[in-house]
Formats: C-alpha cells, sequence, structure tokens
C-alpha cells in the first residue's frame, strides 16, 4: 500500500480517510438505550462502537469556495452566456450529484443543507446579474412548487405536442441512506457548448442537419482524434467536435 494512504489512528478520537469519506467508531456513554433482560430492566449504551461515516470538512470547504469569497456569496460569471434553464439545471446537477454521493455519511444533511443554500444564494444572484433585475423579481418569476408543496427555484418550458423541459434546483431532500449505492459520477460544467434547450428545441441532427424524430447519431473512432487534425483534412470545427 502507499505509504502516504496508510495510516494507523484511534477509532475513537482519529478518524481514517477511504473514498473521500471519513471513517470513525461512535461513543457516547450518555446515550441509552432500554432494555429487559428476564424480568430485569435495564439499559444499554446503544451508540457505543458503531460505525460512523461523516464528510470530511475539507470537502464542503472545497465546493462552498465554487460560490463564497471573503465571506461573501458570489454569481458564477462564466456561466452568463447560458440561458436560465442550462443555468439551474447545472446547479442542480452539480451540487445533486455531491449529495448523492454522500448520502451514507451520517451528517450529510447538516453539511449539504448549508451548501445547498449558499448555492441557492449564488443561484439567484446569477439570474439576477443576467436578466438585470432585482432578486425579489427572480423568486416571483422562477419560484415554482414540488407535489409535496415544496417552494423551489424552476423553470419550465413548453413544447407543442411533447413534454415540458423542467430544470428545477433543491427539489429533492436531504438525509442519510444507510441502504443507497452510490455512484461516483459529479457533473462538470462546460460553458463552451451551445446552449441545451436551443440544441433540444432544434430537433436536427448538428452534423447532417437532418430534421425530425428519426435522427441519426455519429460517432467517432477514438475521442483522442478530435484534438488533432485528420491527415489529408482541415482540422474539427468547434461545431463538429
Amino acid at each position: 500500500m502507499a505509504e502516504e494512504k496508510t495510516l494507523i489512528t484511534h477509532a475513537v478520537t482519529g478518524k481514517a480517510r477511504f473514498l473521500n469519506y471519513e471513517i470513525g467508531i461512535l461513543r457516547d456513554d450518555e446515550g441509552r438505550t432500554p432494555m429487559e433482560i428476564g424480568n430485569m430492566r435495564t439499559s444499554r449504551r446503544s451508540l457505543n462502537g458503531g460505525i460512523r461515516l461523516s464528510i470530511p470538512k475539507d470537502v464542503t470547504q472545497k465546493w462552498k469556495a465554487h460560490v463564497v469569497k471573503e465571506n461573501k456569496v458570489q454569481q458564477r460569471t462564466e456561466l452568463m452566456n447560458l440561458s436560465e434553464y442550462d443555468i439551474i439545471s447545472l446547479y442542480e446537477t452539480q451540487l445533486q450529484g455531491l449529495i448523492n454521493y454522500y448520502t451514507l455519511a451520517q451528517n450529510v444533511s447538516k453539511e449539504m443543507y448549508r451548501l445547498r443554500y449558499d448555492y441557492k444564494r449564488s443561484l439567484i444572484k446569477i439570474l439576477t446579474l443576467k436578466l438585470k433585475t432585482s432578486c425579489r423579481d427572480i423568486m416571483r418569476k422562477f419560484t415554482v412548487y414540488t407535489g409535496d408543496g415544496k417552494k423551489v427555484i424552476g423553470v419550465i418550458i413548453p413544447r407543442e405536442g411533447k413534454q415540458l423541459l423542467k430544470a428545477v434546483f433543491g427539489k429533492k431532500p436531504i438525509h442519510t441512506q444507510k441502504r443507497t449505492i452510490i455512484v461516483d459520477k459529479i457533473s462538470k460544467v462546460n460553458t463552451e457548448r451551445t446552449e441545451l434547450i436551443r440544441r433540444l428545441l432544434a430537433e436536427s441532427c448538428e452534423l447532417c442537419g437532418k430534421v425530425g424524430e428519426k435522427v441519426y447519431g455519429h460517432h467517432v473512432r477514438k475521442l483522442k482524434d478530435l484534438k488533432k487534425s485528420r491527415r489529408g483534412k482541415k482540422d474539427i470545427p468547434a461545431w463538429g467536435k
């Protein structure tokens, strides 16, 4: 094993780190569970010896730094060229990917609700800057309600003869799930590609121009071929990539 990844520590006072989780042992002499042994009533320390998975502090600090500078929430100006639909989708996809990965942690609610609040304020600020309006107007325009009555930020775009396009931020509750399967995949933001909403509404192939429901998919043999020109041909244009 790699020396920098090997650690011997005290299971109660220290924590081991594995797959970016902190692993420790619970110890609480005051927390007791009533129980019966024969005709005798007693109690036992129910928490002692249990395994605790938690989110490392540096993880939340790293993600918080994307939207908070010098204790002030900032708007992500690199997203200015995207549509409101794309901006809300990116905020939700990125943060929800992080929440899903740490859903096994016992402190996921405490850490992620706080982080989501900062991201929500940042989202409102970038929409305010993009539309050149006030935060109050943004909340009035983009506030939607989930099925259980929860108030969230979202946008709904109608499409003739098709399902509505919806982008919603903050709709999923955050709580520990001990028997879930986590997926190590957190979406990245790419601000150079064409707006997603414009591409979806176009309903045409970006390579051959075919319009309609029967659209063909064009594949490349190797992804590395996109980074170099082909022999005897010009460089691949940005829309082609």
